[in-house]
């Protein structure tokens, strides 16, 4: 009983993993982030200090 409880935890997780990565969201999802030559911070949403001050 443990194990098959642990084998639809693992799936459920990775379930959750697959749709937030595919989600599109400011950065254009996963392809975006990858293959869009996108810098670091602005996958990771950063701000440059004229926007932020």
């Amino acid at each position: 009983m443990t194990v098959f409880l642990t084998i639809i935890h693992v799936l459920v997780a990775l379930l959750l993993i697959v749709a937030v990565l595919l989600q599109s969201g400011k950065g254009g999802g996963l392809a975006g982030s990858i293959g869009g030559g996108m810098s670091s911070t602005s996958v990771l949403g950063g701000r440059t200090a004229a926007t932020f001050l």
